[in-house]
């Protein structure tokens, strides 16, 4: 795995790169499906083999999983949800709508999820160039 996207750099990554969005708790809720998504891409970019999964009883959530391990807009999972369903990433903006995401937000929030992570990238890169100095 690159080592921009192990397990223990991410989650400062990508919580500092969602405090600099100023995006809240919006990657938790609707803006999940996208994110998702766009840390799929990330990965798959990286020569990965994600997973996007997605839990839709109770506290609906979606995550990539890499090498059995979580990724959300917080960073790593910690802790693995029960009960999870795989999907393409061709599916994700229609399972969003079936929780009430337009395709319209969908999209928007893909394009602010892709900035997030290009953020997170860059942070994560400059930590990966200063441990390795």
């Amino acid at each position: 795995m690159h080592a921009e996207f192990h397990p223990g750099n991410i989650s400062s990554g990508m919580a500092l790169a969602v405090e600099h969005a100023e995006a809240g708790f919006h990657f938790e809720e609707g803006g999940c499906w996208a994110m998702a998504v766009a840390l799929y891409e990330r990965f798959t970019l990286l020569g990965a083999a994600p997973v996007l999964r997605y839990r839709a009883d109770g506290f609906t959530h979606a995550w990539v999983e890499v090498d059995g391990v979580g990724y959300d807009h917080q960073g790593n999972l910690f802790s693995l949800p029960l009960g999870a369903t795989v999907a393409s990433a061709a599916e994700m903006a229609d399972i969003a709508a079936r929780f009430g995401v337009s395709t319209e937000d969908f999209e928007a929030d893909k394009a602010w999820a892709d900035q997030v992570v290009a953020t997170a990238s860059r942070l994560l890169a400059w930590r990966v160039t200063c441990d390795a100095s």
